[in-house]
């Protein structure tokens, strides 16, 4: 019986202990040494994996390849690794009785876990195929908007409610965003105009891609926010175990994530025969490998920085685990509100990023402020109360629930923490 409650997740604490530590404001919780040094890495790591990914998209992005789908299913075929060794390592502690009880839910469960990992892989396929193309300032930014959209999402699914702070913290998220966004609505991304006929067409083809590409990205937004949802629903009334869920998950999104394929055949997603996608994934590994497979790729260095963020994005995941189990998923709001200036500050910072160094405007200010702001609003009144805190190895997130008086806060996971996020 101990077996099976260790491996199902519970907090070790009474319910008394866990509602009153689920009552602690954020004031109570930052008096803490060790949360605020976890807080503190985890900004600055939330920042390196930001930038590291985006670079990442570029090296595997060009005019005559698209690698990016190969980044997408190779980072989630990774995860499964250390998840399988988990969940092993768990059921070689159980007793009989519990294993058998485990091999029951776990194949009861499969037509909720192939759900989870269809979301997943829409959103980790579409966030990968646009990154490369979006700018990574605005891709931090966009990422907020997914609060709002699993808001809606919770009032609609599960019949959630929120609190008028929530709402307008949301609104001002929304906004924040859509300022960033300013530039490339008015085509001005790309500079002054001018210049000779063939020139001003080339931009204007240029323009047409970083836009498709801004709403492709954007786009991937949607299903992470239904996953979250729908994780947190079904992680509650079915009370599923959470590392055999994160490793369902990410198996159903490596397979499921081929299913679209056939995406990368339209022509706003590159416009790729069969043949040709498949080549693509051979010349991504290729490029993996620092093999550039066609002339004029520029694949060096591609293993290296596909493994630090790999590394860095497990180390985040651990961070944010540790954060919630200790904490509260208000403190993780807070961290991520308070690592979304830094990672923009990075990317407008050329010995960071080199030659991908993005110009942080006036708009981006402006998008931040009103990020920050709705952060703020939505994170500091009220949510203390209930949590939903989220718990899970790296490369996924799972949900359970801290009951308590008071108002609740969806904790999404992508990217979560797919990488993008």
């Amino acid at each position: 019986m101990e077996d099976e409650k260790m491996l199902r997740g519970h907090p070790s604490d009474t319910d008394a202990e866990a509602v009153k530590r689920a009552k602690r404001t954020v004031e109570d919780e930052v008096k803490s040494p060790k949360l605020l040094m976890i807080i503190f890495f985890s900004i600055g790591i939330t920042s390196a994996n930001q930038v590291v990914y985006k670079k990442l998209l570029n090296r595997f992005s060009a005019p005559t390849h698209n690698y990016e789908f190969f980044v997408s299913q190779w980072t989630t075929l990774l995860y499964i690794i250390p998840s399988l060794v988990v969940v092993m390592y768990k059921v070689m502690k159980m007793n009989p009785k519990a294993r058998h009880s485990h091999r029951q839910e776990m194949v009861s469960s499969q037509s909720v876990y192939w759900k989870m990992g269809l979301l997943d892989a829409a959103s980790s396929t579409l966030g990968a195929i646009g990154g490369a193309l979006t700018p990574g300032q605005l891709q931090t930014l966009l990422n907020q908007t997914i609060i709002p959209i699993t808001i809606f999402l919770s009032i609609v699914y599960i019949k959630e409610k929120f609190k008028t702070n929530q709402i307008v913290g949301a609104v001002l998220i929304m906004l924040g965003s859509i300022l960033a966004s300013v530039p490339f609505l008015l085509g001005s991304a790309g500079g002054e105009g001018g210049g000779d006929e063939g020139s001003g067409s080339s931009s204007s083809t240029q323009s047409a891609a970083a836009m498709a590409s801004i709403l492709i990205f954007a786009s991937s937004i949607v299903p992470a926010a239904m996953s979250n949802v729908y994780k947190e629903a079904n992680m509650k009334e079915k009370d599923l175990e959470v590392y055999t869920t994160t490793t369902f998950i990410s198996i159903w999104q490596e397979l499921l994530g081929f299913a679209f394929l056939p995406l990368l055949m339209l022509k706003a997603f590159g416009g790729l025969s069969q043949d040709e996608i498949w080549k693509q994934m051979e010349y991504g590994y290729e490029c993996y490998n620092e093999r550039p497979p066609l002339k004029g790729d520029d694949c060096s260095g591609a293993f290296s920085l596909f493994w630090c963020y790999v590394l860095i994005n497990w180390l985040l995941n651990v961070l944010l685990l540790i954060l919630t189990k200790e904490g509260s998923a208000v403190m993780l709001v807070i961290a991520n509100a308070l690592a979304l200036p830094i990672t923009n500050v990075a990317f407008s910072v050329q010995a960071i990023m080199g030659d991908e160094v993005e110009p942080f405007s006036a708009y981006d200010l402006l998008g931040l402020l009103f990020v920050i702001v709705g952060f703020l609003v939505y994170s500091n009144f009220g949510l203390g109360k209930r949590t939903t805190i989220a718990s899970g190895p790296p490369g996924q997130m799972t949900y359970h629930v801290v009951d308590g008086p008071g108002g609740s806060f969806v904790l999404t996971a992508h990217h979560a923490l797919d990488p993008r996020r």
